[in-house]
């Protein structure tokens, strides 16, 4: 056991009884085996008890490495000559730069009982997630949750979020440069994703919420769902459908496939590609093809849930992009 000393605590007056006294029968007083704390004495009692001293003053530590081994030293000398037993070393004066010593670690391990005791009560006391949840302390996060939660939550067949977004969207920002291929302000998408998390009102209709952003915070808010819209048990089962070479055949097994989709993910799919094929519409303002779109939105609608994969990552980012604009392009005949 190691007990930490340091010359900044709090020293009791040399002229009174020590808190703690120690038997240096045996001891033995070194430097600390740590290189860089040179400042450090280690005194190694005989019960396997070991201090740490510190001082940064190099002289006082000198001078107390010189008081420990004098007291060892007297204690050796007294044992050999006289034969006194362990209980009669016990009884020996203790110098009182040494008695300081001790005390010192005394009440700095007294103070981090005290210290440690405080903070686990503290601890204990913290109320559950369920009563901040309660309380509205904490409320339940729309980035980084799931489709299903966040709809049940909500009582809708897609999130409120999203909707919003592609409203916005449809409305104002259709012609837009760029839409979806440029990144909004970062700052900007952070602060609309604490006040959509939060529940704070916004309405992203108003002029005040640029364009790039509203779309910069709908790839974020697609890309930290805790399962993709296209789900993990079906990333595999979308890729066999795309690799169908006959073009009935392939329209078909993309059918099956999103017929076997969680409710929520279904819906929110069809909203998300109708809202895709309105910005190909515009292409000639927005300069957004369906390849562009789906180099944008492939990685960001699914994902294996390991990488571990028979394909490779660069080759799994291939098949995302061209699922996804397949998808685009055949959106009526997939989801009429």
């Amino acid at each position: 056991m190691k007990i930490a000393a340091s010359a900044k605590a709090k020293s009791i007056s040399s002229l009174g009884k020590p808190e703690l006294t120690l038997q240096l029968d045996n001891a033995k007083l070194s430097s600390s085996p740590d290189e860089k704390r040179k400042e450090v004495l280690m005194l190694s009692l005989s019960n396997g008890v070991v201090y740490l001293l510190h001082h940064e003053d190099e002289e006082i530590l000198q001078h107390w490495r010189q008081s420990f081994e004098n007291n060892i030293e007297a204690i050796k000398t007294t044992s050999v000559t006289t034969g006194s037993s362990s209980k009669e070393i016990e009884n020996l004066p203790v110098r009182p730069e040494l008695s300081r010593m001790c005390s010192n670690s005394s009440i700095i391990s007294e103070e981090r009982t005290k210290v440690a005791d405080r903070l686990l009560h503290w601890f204990k006391r913290r109320p559950s997630l369920e009563v901040l949840q309660r309380k509205g302390i904490i409320k339940d996060a729309v980035f980084g949750s799931s489709l299903t939660a966040i709809c049940e939550r909500e009582k809708t067949k897609i999130p409120r979020f999203v909707h919003a977004c592609l409203a916005a969207v449809e409305k104002r920002g259709l012609d837009v440069d760029g839409i979806y291929r440029i990144s909004g302000n970062m700052s900007l998408v952070q602060k609309l994703r604490h006040i959509v998390d939060q529940n704070e009102f916004y309405d992203l209709l108003c002029p005040s919420w640029d364009v790039h952003t509203i779309t910069g915070a709908l790839k974020l808010f697609f890309r930290e769902l805790s399962e993709p819209v296209f789900t993990f048990a079906l990333f595999d089962k979308f890729l066999d459908a795309y690799r169908i070479t006959d073009h009935a055949q392939k329209i078909s097994a993309y059918r099956e496939v999103i017929s076997r989709l969680p409710p929520f993910h279904a819906e929110t799919m069809k909203r998300l590609f109708k809202h895709l094929t309105e910005v190909i519409r515009h292409g000639s303002a927005n300069r957004m093809q369906s390849q562009a779109l789906a180099i944008v939105f492939g990685p960001t609608l699914l994902w294996p849930e390991s990488k571990s994969k028979d394909v490779t990552l660069a080759a799994s980012m291939v098949y995302q992009g061209q699922v996804v604009e397949f998808m685009i392009i055949e959106f009526k005949s997939i989801f009429s």
